[in-house]
């Protein structure tokens, strides 16, 4: 996939006056996503909603998709922000726990967003490959094994072999989240999503399903074909330490 150009604000506010104006075309932004989607956004709707000129708008944005990235990267960084602070929580937990709780966190975090992040996950911005995505996937997994090294007892990995791990885990994890954001985002909210993704992720871990993978081809839907290949001839999945 090639890598999508991004769509940047043409300048950012220094003043309190123009601050409340930018915030107030990125706020519109977010309830225009919520209330039309993502495929009615349209720039006069939201210099209107903004209350402000379609003239003031394009001093800061020059399309719909700048506004859309800006919105994206900032949900991005409050998540990645929650995952170290996830991880951090759980410092001294055994390893499966700290791995259940970010994703706990993570899902719950999609369910409370739900009509904002269903239609961006309908945008370029949230696939892994975009600029803004790889970004915030590629530095999840030094977290992770930075993470990991405190720990008294940590994952059973060589931590070259963690970051390879983590480097398809957080891909395959976001790409699921994505795809069922996109498709079917009632079934996020269910009891089952959860404890479906808890399982991909404890048995990419303890089958090696990552191993041999390309971060850049694993998506969501091979993962989880070779997740239940790998898992069918257990009995029962151990635990991670």
């Amino acid at each position: 996939m090639a890598m999508q150009i991004r769509n940047r604000p043409r300048k950012l506010p220094r003043q309190a006056r123009s601050r409340a104006t930018f915030e107030a075309i990125v706020q519109a932004g977010e309830q225009l996503l919520c209330r039309n989607g993502f495929d009615a956004l349209r720039m006069n709707a939201l210099a209107e909603r903004a209350g402000v000129s379609p003239g003031s708008l394009y001093q800061y944005f020059p399309n719909q998709e700048a506004v859309v990235e800006l919105i994206a990267e900032r949900k991005l960084a409050e998540i990645h922000r929650l995952v170290g602070q996830t991880l951090g929580a759980h410092r001294k937990a055994p390893a499966a726990e700290s791995m259940n709780a970010v994703l706990a966190m993570l899902v719950s975090y999609l369910r409370a967003e739900l009509p904002l992040m269903r239609e961006l996950a309908k945008s370029d911005v949230f696939l892994c490959d975009s600029p803004t995505m790889s970004g915030y996937l590629g530095s999840l997994p030094e977290l992770i094994v930075r993470c990991a090294r405190r720990r008294p007892r940590g994952f059973r990995l060589h931590p070259d072999r963690t970051r390879s791990a983590f480097a398809v885990l957080t891909r395959v994890v976001w790409d699921t989240c994505r795809e069922t954001l996109a498709s079917n985002p009632e079934s996020l909210c269910g009891p089952r999503f959860l404890a479906e993704l808890e399982l991909l992720a404890r048995t990419m871990l303890l089958t090696g399903t990552f191993e041999s993978r390309s971060s850049i081809s694993f998506s969501a839907r091979n993962a989880w074909s070779a997740v239940r290949e790998a898992a069918s001839g257990l009995q029962a999945l151990p635990q991670i330490a």
